[in-house]
């Protein structure tokens, strides 16, 4: 399809029909052109140009239009051709958040909190996409001033509601990427998301996605910061990590954060370490490191 002439611009050109269903399919299929797919990316960006998507997104319409032109935008800044050894992704997200499209992701979770729909599937999709373009210091300053944030935090005390696992796995992963910015995550400690992390993780420490999202959180908290290894310390998180390294011995994502999150809590408060080694940690952290890589 995307190498048929004027296949892309067709599709594109649908996705502004004023028939929700027909634009809702059109976005689909556009994102099923970029899935995997680096000339997909490259052919529905050009054909989209900067300034449609997101005001796609920022037009009222229906849930399913939302929740389409999210799940596009994330596509197109995602990196999952492997056969490229680059891609437009990056670029992408730049491009993207230049022309507004935080302002507007954050407005279809605004516009669903409204609607009486917090927890709707398109308030899933604007969040992973969040996290996608959450990729600078500039896009998650961004992220956080308009809110962003906030909607996620609401979120997981909300314990994802009626949009369940896939919705606090969402949440965490765009706190999970704005925790990579020292600022950020200095303003999370003390702001109630520290807290609400670990509320999510420790009601729903069985999810491979939760216990991931959630030690990796931890992990980048703490990092180079004393002053936040103790706001975790005293918020819970080492019992939090060490339920997570417990609950998933084979999952190596899962270790590989959580042994993060045990070095940066007490690499510089060694004062912490009886939290850990007083409950196991040592063995825990033996078994991990014989995972295979």
């Amino acid at each position: 399809l995307v190498a048929a002439p004027g296949c892309v611009e067709a599709v594109v050109l649908l996705t502004e029909s004023s028939i929700p269903p027909v634009a809702a399919r059109a976005l689909g299929l556009a994102r099923a052109m970029c899935h995997k797919n680096e000339t997909g990316k490259v052919e529905v960006m050009r054909c989209l140009g900067e300034e449609r998507l997101p005001a796609l997104l920022g037009a009222p319409g229906s849930a399913a239009v939302a929740r389409e032109a999210c799940n596009l935008l994330r596509s197109l800044c995602v990196f999952d051709d492997d056969r490229r050894k680059t891609s437009c992704a990056h670029e992408n997200s730049r491009t993207l958040v230049g022309a507004g499209a935080v302002e507007a992701l954050v407005g279809v979770a605004r516009a669903a909190e409204a609607q009486g729909e917090p927890h709707g599937p398109q308030v899933t999709a604007a969040l992973r996409a969040l996290r996608h373009l959450a990729n600078t210091t500039e896009s998650v300053k961004l992220i956080s001033a308009r809110g962003g944030v906030d909607v996620a935090r609401g979120v997981l005390l909300h314990e994802g509601g009626e949009g369940g696992l896939d919705l606090v796995a969402a949440a965490l992963g765009l706190v999970r990427n704005v925790c990579a910015d020292d600022g950020e995550k200095a303003r999370l400690c003390g702001d109630g998301t520290l807290e609400a992390v670990l509320r999510a993780g420790m009601q729903h420490h069985r999810e491979v996605r939760v216990a991931e999202h959630v030690c990796a959180c931890v992990a980048a908290m703490a990092l180079r910061s004393p002053a936040n290894a103790h706001r975790l310390a005293a918020a819970g998180a080492a019992d939090a990590v060490l339920l997570m390294m417990r609950g998933h011995p084979q999952q190596q994502a899962v270790q590989r954060q959580a042994a993060l999150a045990v070095r940066n809590m007490v690499g510089r408060t060694p004062e912490l370490r009886p939290l850990f080694l007083d409950h196991g940690a040592e063995q825990l952290l033996r078994t991990a490191g014989e995972l295979p890589t």
